[in-house]
């Protein structure tokens, strides 16, 4: 399932980052990439297809971060995905290293129903 390998590599990214003092820098990285797959379905599915190595999406995605001015945790964490054949779990990574973050932080999510509209 890939929620759960995308929650054990944000997890333990998260670890790095935190002792780096690198959570907001990562966390921008993550979901300026997780944004980037989510647009564009050619994307993703080019990060899941079969056919294509484990070293050519990994070199296509070190030399995107690399562009990026990523930071290097980033980029090693993303290098570790690509790795293990799991590119595909990025934007789910990126988005339980932003659940680990808001946890640590003490910020709740929630959706407001209101019968009129809401003033900003």
């Amino acid at each position: 399932d890939l929620s759960l390998i995308a929650a054990r590599y944000a997890s333990a990214l998260f670890s790095l980052a935190e002792k780096e003092g690198a959570l907001d820098a990562v966390s921008a990285d993550l979901n300026q990439l997780a944004e980037a797959i989510r647009a564009d379905q050619s994307v993703a599915k080019l990060l899941a297809h079969p056919l294509i190595s484990r070293e050519a999406k990994a070199s296509a995605m070190a030399a995107l971060l690399k562009d990026k001015k990523a930071h290097a945790l980033t980029q090693q964490g993303v290098a570790q995905l690509a790795e293990g054949g799991r590119l595909a779990a990025l934007p789910a990574m990126a988005d339980a290293f932003q659940r680990l973050l808001d946890d640590v932080r003490g910020v709740e999510n929630v959706d407001v129903v209101s019968a009129r509209a809401l003033s900003k």
